[in-house]
């Protein structure tokens, strides 16, 4: 049985950073105007995707080593340029005192976010989904459907927002969900030194309460085992839906982020 340990956090940690990094990536190479880039900072990333992304937020400080005060600041100016708050995703696994000297820096609690995780075996795989729900990987060209899938729109999504970026992530999967070839449900998978990070996933309004997000959990599960992976991470809102979807599918909590922010001068 693996535990929630500081090897274990290291890991998830940096598979986390990994996927802020290709958002960003795929963000530059949209050209959304904004002055994207990520920094290498107290053991872990900072990253700037646009005003008020999710993505841009410093993720896996202080796990490897401590984090200097000119670490702090450097992390403060990169945002400060930016004109965008300081936003931190702290592990509580990292250096104990990274709360007491954020919160003098003047960072306030935003939201707590859980961590999952679950252990895979080489070869293990869910049964196939019922014969009238499909799951699959998309090809070339296919994201816009898929997009418009995952934000439950019938008409074409706007090009720049943070879901229309998403399928366009450096080797990630984009996956499709669909009742009778109807697409119904989306999700991704980024895989990163043996560790499946699954987001982005949803599921259109009038589809939920079918199955859609067990079959899509259970697709990217199968494939992430068949990959090599050993571990599968999965982030989501204390008491979600989604929570409960991970935790049937046999999820652990590995620890909840504390989710930092500091206004910009």
């Amino acid at each position: 049985m693996r535990f929630a340990d500081h090897a274990l956090a290291r890991r998830l940690e940096a598979a986390d950073a990994e996927k802020h990094i290709r958002f960003v990536e795929a963000r530059s190479r949209l050209a959304t105007g904004e002055i994207c880039g990520v920094i290498q900072v107290g053991g872990g990333v900072g990253a700037f995707a646009g005003t008020g992304i999710p993505y841009s937020r410093a993720v896996g400080l202080g796990l490897g080593s401590p984090v200097s005060d000119e670490e702090l600041d450097q992390l403060a100016a990169f945002y400060q340029a930016r004109g965008a708050a300081a936003c931190v995703s702290l592990c509580p696994l990292a250096a104990q005192e990274m709360i007491r000297r954020l919160g003098e820096r003047g960072y306030r609690l935003d939201h707590p976010m859980h961590t999952w995780f679950r252990e895979l075996q080489s070869g293990w795989s869910y049964p196939p989904p019922p014969p009238q729900l499909s799951v699959r990987v998309i090809v070339g060209g296919e994201e816009p459907r898929w997009v418009q899938t995952a934000l439950d729109l019938d008409i074409s999504p706007p090009p720049d927002s943070v879901v229309s970026t998403v399928p366009h992530m450096r080797g990630a999967s984009a996956y499709l969900a669909s009742i009778a070839d109807e697409p119904a449900g989306a999700g991704m998978m980024l895989v990163h030194e043996g560790v499946a990070c699954l987001f982005s996933g949803n599921t259109r309004v009038r589809f939920r309460q079918q199955g859609l997000q067990h079959a899509l959990l259970a697709a990217r599960l199968s494939d992430a085992a068949s990959q090599g992976c050993d571990l599968a991470m999965v982030h989501t809102e204390p008491g979600s839906p989604s929570q409960r979807n991970v935790e049937r599918m046999g999820f652990r909590l590995a620890y909840t982020l504390f989710r930092l922010e500091r206004p910009p001068d």
